[in-house]
């Protein structure tokens, strides 16, 4: 079986090597990744359904989307947030359908 490469997809592996140290600190990057309000969420939908089968009937609207945590070293909180920002703009979320935020937390503290 022979391998393909596609030489014209963008890595996400070699647009950047850190210079990270033993010393760099670790943090946790929480992302949730939403369908745009815009778009039509079957998922949401069912969910919705469901609940109002099982008699929650004041649900008015689901949108079904990602958590994802993500792991990683940083020279500092404001490198994390520029890493976790090109992930979700290069594979973790689809920019034409979905929204995402994140929030960073170092040392168990939320920023």
């Amino acid at each position: 079986m022979r391998s393909l490469r596609c030489s014209a997809a963008p890595s996400i592996w070699t647009t950047w090597a850190p210079n990270l140290s033993s010393r760099s600190p670790a943090v946790i990057a929480k992302i949730v990744v939403t369908p745009k309000p815009v778009v039509n969420d079957p998922q949401g939908i069912t969910v919705k359904q469901g609940l109002a089968t099982l008699g929650f009937r004041e649900v008015s609207d689901v949108r079904v989307g990602k958590y994802i945590e993500v792991n990683l070293e940083a020279g500092s909180e404001h490198e994390a947030r520029q890493r976790v920002e090109a992930m979700c703009k290069q594979l973790l979320a689809n920019h034409v359908i979905e929204d995402y935020r994140f929030e960073i937390e170092t040392d168990g503290r939320r920023r």
